[in-house]
């Protein structure tokens, strides 16, 4: 029983130490961006739950609600489909919430004769605005063209106020003017009414400092519809780095924030209500958001918030905002690994050189360029030539005549050579004296690519970081070649069980394909399958010929 136990322990640690070297092996993607939000805000209170004094209230608070809008700087970090993001977020919340009806008493003198004054509030709205900055600290995925974030914001409140307009209806009550108040009419509101709409002015509301809050986004890639892709047939290469336009991201969602910390500060709010209701006085006292403002006119009376109440001493306020959100992120571009380098053909033998006493200059290096199935001659075809670091020797395009010239010597040459219809051709070149001769296939039907220097963590369906160059020339080959469909297929040895090797050959050409569409190619175009060991290369008894049956390939659908 302690040994199955322990064997689970081990088993939990070394997976866990395999997720941390996957994601270490990965090279990260990293990205700056800018993000608008607008959507409908909210200012949750609890006086409805703590209880309104019926003495004065005959209603119940209500939610209204209003706008909140804000604007995001993100720094934004990807590996594989994981992503993480931080940055500053500032954020504008306006609320409203409306007050349940109540009812002040005053004592008035009008004119020189004391009377009671009735005022009976009604439909009062208080609107809180608040202004706060935000640190994210947000954690998602990407799957295919979805997304989502979750996670915590840390904020500080940076200025808040609020403003009050209500109905209000005045009353005069006097039981010496008509009837002693045992029935009579000295005591029914209805000797004088009048209805009035007050408005109080912005006021200074008293947030805390810090506001924490649960945030959560969802919603959908936008690059297939919006990023910009390049142009077919632009000229580039092993050494091509994108445009800034290029290398532009779009998405679209929506997002939710609950501050999970009392905003209001009690403290503040109270003594400045307090100071206020100091230059009067009412029946209610500082029971709720209404107070005298010293004078003997019944309209000399203000209005304050809520939440400064006495009512209000064990309230909490937390903000909620939903909304829509749109961001649009910069790639930063990344130096690109160096391939693993191909191994090196034999140099062959050279015959003893002759003593001569004239010294010829080494030849330079010229060729043509031909179709593979036709042999025609092929114009306007993009040729680099690089050496072994990747650094390009040798730029340019075919004549009419599918001719070039070059200044380079023998030597062992990388290439890439392009020209939209063909297969890209990345064969080292080696060129000794005469003219070379180089071929490129054109795009067939059923025609089936093995994906050189494509590299997968070992039974795992992770690409590596050195896999990026040729999953870059396959995505390039679909821009250029715009009505391209392709199918990509894995393939894998015969070590384990055949469901285990199909399950990893789909894997790893999902895995693939989903890269090429996160690039910008549209989803319509590329299909996958997984073919296990059922179709191998080579013999599996040899490493060599295991490793060659270990591969990726894509199938030509159609091109038209």
């Amino acid at each position: 029983m302690k040994r199955t136990f322990l064997m689970k322990k081990i088993s939990v640690v070394l997976m866990i130490v395999g997720t941390l070297w996957t994601v270490q092996a990965q090279k990260p993607t990293h990205y700056v961006g800018l993000s608008a939000k607008l959507g409908y805000s909210a200012m949750l209170d609890n006086m409805n739950k703590i209880g309104l004094d019926t003495t004065f209230y005959s209603g119940k608070n209500s939610v209204l609600g209003g706008v909140a809008t804000g604007l995001d700087a993100t720094y934004e970090l990807q590996v594989q489909k994981f992503r993480f993001y931080t940055g500053l977020s500032f954020d504008y919340l306006n609320a409203a919430t409306r007050i349940g009806d109540f009812t002040v008493n005053r004592e008035l003198i009008n004119p020189g004769y004391p009377m009671s004054y009735q005022y009976d509030y009604t439909k009062m709205n208080e609107t809180r605005n608040a202004l706060y900055l935000s640190l994210p600290v947000m954690f998602g995925a990407y799957f295919n063209r979805y997304y989502f974030f979750v996670g915590p914001k840390v904020g500080i409140n940076l200025y808040g106020n609020y403003t009050m307009k209500s109905k209000v209806l005045g009353q005069y009550i006097d039981d010496e003017l008509i009837g002693d108040g045992q029935g009579g009419l000295g005591v029914m509101p209805n000797h004088g009414a009048d209805e009035y709409k007050w408005k109080e002015g912005a006021q200074k509301f008293n947030f805390n400092t810090l506001n924490l809050a649960v945030a959560g986004e969802f919603g959908v890639n936008l690059d297939e519809w919006l990023a910009v892709k390049p142009k077919r047939g632009q000229r580039r290469g092993r050494n091509y780095r994108k445009t800034f336009k290029e290398s532009l991201h779009y998405r679209a969602g929506v997002y939710f924030e609950y501050g999970v910390l009392n905003i209001n500060n009690y403290a503040k709010n109270l003594a400045d209500a307090d100071a206020r209701i100091a230059n009067g006085a009412n029946t209610s006292g500082n029971d709720v958001p209404a107070y005298v403002t010293g004078g003997n006119k019944p309209t000399d009376m203000a209005m304050s918030t809520q939440l400064g109440t006495k009512a209000a001493s064990n309230a909490a306020l937390n903000p909620l905002t939903v909304g829509a959100k749109f961001t649009v992120l910069y790639e930063i571009p990344k130096k690109k690994p160096k391939p693993r380098p191909k191994p090196q053909p034999k140099p062959k033998p050279q015959p003893k050189p002759q003593p001569t006493p004239v010294v010829v200059p080494p030849p330079v290096m010229n060729g043509v360029l031909v179709d593979g199935k036709t042999q025609r001659r092929l114009s306007d075809v993009q040729i680099q030539f690089l050496d072994s670091e990747g650094n390009v020797l040798f730029e340019g395009l075919t004549t009419e005549e599918g001719t070039f010239a070059t200044k380079l010597t023998p030597g062992t040459y990388g290439a890439y050579i392009n020209k939209p219809g063909y297969l890209p051709n990345t064969d080292q070149v080696v060129f000794v004296k005469d003219s070379v001769y180089l071929i490129l296939n054109p795009l067939e039907e059923k025609k089936k690519i093995v994906i050189e220097n494509l590299f997968f963590a070992t039974a795992k369906t992770t690409i590596l970081p050195e896999s990026e160059q040729a999953l870059e020339d396959l995505y390039f080959l679909m821009v250029d070649n715009p009505k391209l469909r392709i199918k990509i297929i894995g393939h894998t040895d015969n070590v384990g069980s055949d469901a285990a090797n199909q399950k990893l050959s789909e894997g790893r050409a999902k895995s693939v394909r989903d890269n090429i569409i996160e690039r910008g190619i549209e989803r319509s175009r590329i299909e996958y399958e997984g073919m296990g060991e059922r179709e191998p290369v080579a013999t599996n008894d040899t490493d060599e010929g295991r490793a060659k049956n270990r591969r990726v390939e894509f199938e030509i659908l159609s091109n038209e």
